[in-house]
């Protein structure tokens, strides 16, 4: 996923002394006095406009950036990042959603809608409305004239942050939330008053592997506050196109270890086989197949998956993609040493084929045969499916599924070749599920490195409707990158998935697990 982008305000900042408002701090006063005076540093002194379109400049993943923001008084939003990435977000007073680099119009779920209100309710001081989302508690306070801090979380969310209060202004200085997958720091300056609103100037946020992003705001002004200025627009065409003259079913393999491999061209080059993968937020190449097809690298990100390391890396940009009957210019990759999966595989692989190309298109996987069909969304129309919802979160597709009696909401991964189900940290310690069961010390590998895991059962597992016995389980332990999610049960892998023929619609919002005649449990 793209993570979402920090937005900001104004033109030339004032000096923070400009601003200071209300009596010195009251050490004795409690959180109800210093969120008093954190609420008068945050308004002007002048009426305050319902809503304000904010503009500016930037740096998003290396690349230089103009962002547009529209917040309400009320916490909604709408921001549109402009880029060699194109990102839309906002939240109507429900539900966040996002129009992605894909241009799939979808709603922001779980962490990733929490984020994004916390990105912007910060940044735009609508976080201290006594009667907004966020809920503030004191926490540990720097003695004598350090920052002032605070706790704050969404009032039905789970994401904690740490924002610091400046003593001498009341405005917020520094912000931190910890997430699964690693810790962000914001950090305000700048502020100046316009039309009521006392918003920062600038806003670094940096996130793990050394990622980091800035803006600069350049104009405010007045804007429409109405329920159409916030709502979720519809898709953009996807970019990708599809010759109807070329058949759905493309070459694939699977390997010994149950990934599956597809040979794409590349800029009209065959780098390869490239790993096929619905848990791969963002396509994939290798440093030696990037190198080889030469392609530019344009910006910085970063790695991180199952294990807890995080590694900075570069965007290569390459040409067009072609796979099968599908077609996309100018696809961006994450380089990442795929070394690990060569050894394991004993072949060479390009890359990972993953969000990029399933948002676009209908995938069907067929990991028994094996088998890959890629399909016009607008012309799919096969009969006799039996359609579930699908979640999509973090660039992953997720469904409900039941195990020992309980319910949640799993990931689909087809890049986890030898897992039938792997229980997310989380879950293992709620549902204690280490208690009473028969377990294995052992070690899993991932894009985040080397962690420990335990090796079980469940006594039973239900997917698409259909029910399997005795199933064999990973379990995760806390450190495991990805797998620390809180949001999600576990993560469901190849094997499982190969009793279906699993029919992807990520621009429908779902799913169809057609069985598989002859397979038995797991």
């Amino acid at each position: 996923m793209i993570p979402p982008f920090p937005l900001l305000p104004s033109d030339e900042p004032l000096p923070l002394a400009h601003l200071a408002q209300g009596p010195p701090p009251d050490a004795s006063g409690g959180l109800s006095a210093t969120m008093e005076k954190v609420r008068k540093g945050l308004r002007g002194p002048g009426a305050r406009a319902a809503a304000v379109e904010i503009a500016g400049e930037g740096e998003v993943f290396g690349f230089p950036s103009r962002f547009t923001l529209g917040v309400a008084a009320d916490g909604r939003f709408r921001r549109r990042i402009e880029s060699r990435v194109f990102v839309e977000e906002g939240f109507d007073g429900k539900r966040a959603w996002t129009v992605d680099d894909a241009g799939l119009a979808r709603e922001l779920v779980l962490q990733d809608g929490e984020f994004a209100r916390f990105d912007v309710g910060v940044a735009c001081g609508t976080w201290a409305d006594p009667d907004g989302p966020f809920l503030a508690t004191a926490a540990d306070e720097a003695p004598g004239e350090g920052p002032v801090a605070l706790s704050l979380r969404l009032r039905e969310g789970t994401l904690v942050g740490r924002l610091e209060i400046d003593r001498a202004t009341w405005l917020p200085t520094r912000l931190s939330v910890s997430t699964f997958g690693g810790e962000w720091r914001w950090t305000f300056d700048g502020f100046r008053e316009e039309r009521g609103w006392v918003l920062p100037a600038r806003i670094v946020r940096q996130g793990p592997g050394g990622v980091e992003f800035r803006f600069v705001a350049s104009s405010l002004a007045p804007a429409e506050a109405g329920e159409r200025s916030f709502a979720m627009p519809a898709s953009r065409p996807s970019r990708a196109s599809f010759d109807p003259s070329v058949p759905a079913a493309i070459e694939t393999r699977r390997s010994p270890t149950g990934l599956l491999l597809v040979h794409p061209r590349v800029g009209g080059r065959d780098l390869g086989w490239f790993i096929l993968d619905t848990g791969a937020a963002i396509e994939v190449i290798s440093k030696p197949a990037a190198d080889a097809a030469g392609m530019p690298s344009l910006g910085r990100t970063f790695t991180a998956g199952a294990g807890a390391a995080v590694t900075p890396t570069v965007l290569r940009e390459g040409g067009r993609l072609d796979l099968g009957p599908f077609s996309l210019e100018r696809v961006l990759y994450t380089e990442m040493d795929l070394s690990p999966f060569e050894a394991e595989l004993g072949l060479s692989v390009a890359g990972i084929l993953g969000y990029g190309v399933l948002a676009r298109s209908v995938v069907a996987v067929d990991l028994a045969a094996p088998r890959v069909e890629i399909h016009d969304p607008e012309r799919f129309a096969e009969e006799g499916l039996e359609w579930r919802d699908l979640l999509l979160y973090g660039g992953h597709p997720h469904v409900r599924a039941k195990f020992e009696g309980n319910e949640g909401l799993f990931r689909i991964d087809t890049g986890a070749g030898e897992v039938h189900v792997f229980f997310h940290a989380p879950t293992v310690a709620r549902s204690k599920l280490l208690e009473g069961r028969t377990l294995r010390s052992a070690q899993a590998a991932g894009a985040g490195g080397i962690f420990d895991i335990r090796l079980g059962t469940v006594s039973s597992f239900e997917l698409g409707g259909r029910a399997f016995g005795e199933t064999s389980a990973f379990f995760a332990l806390p450190g495991s990158g990805t797998l620390d999610d809180p949001f999600t049960e576990g993560t469901i892998g190849a094997p499982l998935l190969a009793h279906f023929r699993t029919v992807f619609d990520y621009r429908r919002a779902r799913v169809a697990f057609a069985p598989e005649p002859g397979t038995g449990n797991p």
